[in-house]
């Protein structure tokens, strides 16, 4: 089943290719070609929409009132293992009332950018589906901009995905690369088969530059490292073997602990030697965009990736990475607890956005 499913989204991308024409897309509606592009990455901490997908595990992110019209709900929950998951997934009131509190909390911290405007290009993980990015835009995101709407689903047993939403058009159809995982055993051998892919965004900058945008989200720490270091390898060789032509900018969450990274060096080594890595080149007061509570430890699973081509001391190209602009925006209202931590959207109280910060860069022309 999974193996169909990975041929049906290859499929898919392969036939959206074939009726795809950039012309026929809107160009940038904006006042007049920007000299500096906005580019935000956020996990928005399992943002689903209020109705059950066929063969997903999204129990526990549907209202009450159908979770009790469903004879077999008590079947599915008992999949998710703990006694806090099997209880939220039978308890749990996810109303359209409480996604809407989420969406209004997520599209607020957008609107610490740019006085409002939010980024031009926002890269989201945690994403059930492109229903409810489109609800978010609709509803939450209105007058803003955003043109390009993109979440191609992949086989991740949950639903959630990596999605991009930007005020830019797309120059050629978005694809979802599966990662060629090799595991050491059966089941992590099928990690690529179930697991979430890495969406390519491919867009069309004012003045005719073009970007490509990679949004990822990488297996969590409860998978091997080497997973890990697998994934990361194969976005810096998707992100390496782009037409010279093009800028590539990817982002998301790479699940990559401090002490993981302190001892293996997936930043440092791989991705580094490389592309330009948003902690390592800037971001210097930063803490982190996740917190460990029983490790009392700040790590960056959030990222952003620039290929070197926008290195500002290089110059390859026009546009270059403004790397004094690269923080995690937290003053959004709800956003952290009291100790000044990320706070998670809590659905019984409202209070709350997602247990991640956001990591936030500028590129630039012109000067």
């Amino acid at each position: 089943m999974q193996k169909q499913k990975s041929l049906l989204i290859r499929s898919v991308a392969v036939t959206f290719g074939l009726i795809f024409s950039a012309a026929s897309l809107p160009a940038y509606s904006g006042d007049a070609a920007p000299s500096r592009v906005t580019i935000m990455t956020y996990n928005v901490e399992n943002l689903f929409d209020t109705v059950h997908d066929e063969n997903r595990d999204d129990y526990a992110y549907l209202p009450l009132s159908v979770k009790k019209s469903m004879p077999d709900l008590k079947e599915h929950c008992a999949k998710m293992g703990s006694d806090f998951y099997i209880k939220e997934c039978m308890e749990l009131d996810w109303s359209d009332a409480v996604l809407d509190t989420k969406l209004t909390r997520i599209a607020d911290v957008m609107k610490q950018i740019g006085n409002g405007k939010g980024p031009d290009i926002q890269i989201f993980a945690e994403v059930e589906n492109q229903r409810v990015l489109e609800i978010l835009n609709k509803k939450r995101l209105q007058g803003m901009g955003y043109q390009t709407v993109v979440l191609i689903e992949g086989p991740d047993n949950r639903g959630i995905d990596p999605g991009i939403i930007s005020r830019f058009p797309q120059w050629r159809p978005a694809k979802l690369h599966l990662v060629p995982y090799k595991g050491k055993n059966e089941n992590e051998q099928r990690m690529g088969d179930r697991s979430r892919g890495i969406l390519e965004v491919d867009l069309l900058l004012p003045d005719g530059q073009k970007l490509a945008v990679f949004a990822v989200h990488f297996p969590s720490q409860s998978n091997p490292g080497y997973l890990r270091e697998q994934a990361i390898t194969h976005l810096t060789k998707l992100m390496t073997e782009l037409p010279s032509d093009v800028i590539a900018v990817a982002g998301g969450d790479f699940n990559v602990t401090s002490d993981e990274d302190k001892a293996t060096g997936y930043y440092d080594k791989i991705l580094r030697s490389e592309v330009l890595v948003s902690h390592q080149v800037g971001c210097k007061d930063c803490k982190g965009s996740y917190y460990y509570h029983s490790q009392k430890q700040w790590s960056f699973f959030d990222v952003l990736a620039f290929s070197k081509s926008v290195d500002a001391s290089n110059r390859p190209s026009k546009w270059h990475l403004d790397t004094a602009s690269i923080r995690t925006p937290n003053d959004a209202a709800q956003q952290k607890n009291k100790w000044g931590e990320p706070l998670r959207f809590d659905p019984e109280t409202g209070f709350g956005v997602s247990d991640h910060w956001p990591m936030y860069a500028e590129l630039v022309t012109g000067n």
